[in-house]
């Protein structure tokens, strides 16, 4: 009674008071049995060939619609990794509980450590051939998306990649987030710049179907601790895709809540965040310069660009009355100008010029 006096009551029956809570993966499996659901007839594919990774954080408004548009698919060959990401309201028992219903559903809690770590950590309990994000306020928009991605793979012989579009969803209204017009289906990720598929504005981790290999073998994480992730993530991930597919239809939708704009949500410590990432952008891209497609290379050059424009606004909101850059920005700034945008161009040059060699 004294450890379940301690514990929140989606653990009450694990026997957490032998391991610390931080280092525990909790999951329906480690209940003696798994509670069958008697609104599904669900049987847990042993090599399901799509892991749907849902990160969780203070989400109880939404996680339901969010989970309801994955069960309601006409395809069934999926599991789906609910990662907890250290929630203070009642997500983490929903999930929990979820868990117990649904035998498909691998449920991990972990202290809070931000979006990368959580889908880092669900990629690496999860078994598919490829990796679906599901952000969980977000949802799918209709019941063929799995089928029509198995189709898909199976026609393009299990491409490295496939790239969707969405809808976003504001005020209750859904308005369409496509794929630039640019991009073809020709499937080879090497041929045009236009039709690699790694493309400025649309760099969001659940727009992309990744192979899990890409993950396992060429160690394609996310970065923790750091804002813009997906931006990061992408440039890794160019590096090793050689095929791709498209999947033209609106199948996810994406909650845009007006009240969570850039001015409310950023502060100086994760403006921060945006600096190390592009450290962390431009040394991917010295050590993968040699080794790298030149078109990808030339296209990841052109994204961190993008990027830093997108810096620049960013850093303007902290200016003083006077229109001055905040001094924790600029000594930062001017080094990024003066060092390491010109090196950023010089490699774009460089992959622009071994392109036309070739």
């Amino acid at each position: 009674e004294r450890f379940v006096r301690q514990k929140p009551d989606f653990l009450i029956y694990q026997p957490t008071h032998f391991v610390a809570e931080d280092k525990l993966a909790h999951t329906n499996f480690s209940l003696a049995t798994p509670i069958q659901s008697q609104e599904t007839t669900f049987i847990f594919p042993s090599e399901p060939l799509f892991s749907v990774v849902i990160p969780v954080y203070n989400v109880e408004k939404y996680l339901d619609e969010c989970l309801q548009s994955v069960f309601r698919q006409d395809y069934q060959n999926y599991e789906i990794i609910l990662v907890n990401d250290g929630s203070k309201d009642y997500s983490a028992k929903m999930c929990f509980e979820y868990a117990q219903k649904y035998p498909h559903i691998t449920f991990i809690s972990q202290p809070n450590q931000g979006l990368s770590d959580a889908r880092n950590a669900g990629v690496k309990q999860a078994h598919g051939q490829y990796i679906l994000f599901l952000d969980s306020d977000d949802y799918w928009a209709h019941e063929h998306v799995l089928s029509d991605l198995a189709q898909l793979v199976e026609q393009k012989n299990a491409p490295d990649l496939i790239l969707t579009s969405a809808f976003s969803l504001r005020n209750n209204q859904l308005f369409p987030f496509d794929l630039p017009p640019v991009l073809n289906d020709n499937g080879m990720f090497q041929q045009t710049l236009e039709s690699i598929g790694i493309t400025k504005g649309r760099c969001y981790a659940w727009l992309k179907i990744v192979k899990r290999a890409l993950f396992t073998e060429h160690q394609c994480w996310f970065q923790p601790k750091i804002l813009c992730e997906d931006v990061l993530w992408e440039i890794k991930l160019a590096q090793h895709i050689h095929t791709y597919a498209i999947y033209p239809n609106h199948c996810y939708v994406y909650r845009r809540d007006n009240s969570q704009s850039l001015t409310n949500s950023l502060t100086i410590e994760r403006t921060q965040t945006l600096f190390d990432l592009i450290r962390y952008a431009l040394r991917e891209l010295r050590e993968n310069s040699r080794c790298a497609l030149p078109v990808v290379l030339e296209a990841n050059c052109i994204k961190l660009i993008d990027f830093i424009g997108y810096l620049e606004q960013c850093l303007h909101l902290f200016d003083d009355e006077n229109g001055k850059m905040n001094a924790a920005f600029s000594q930062q700034w001017q080094q990024l100008q003066t060092h390491d945008l010109p090196e950023i161009n010089r490699l774009r040059t460089q992959a622009s010029s071994q392109g036309k060699n070739k």
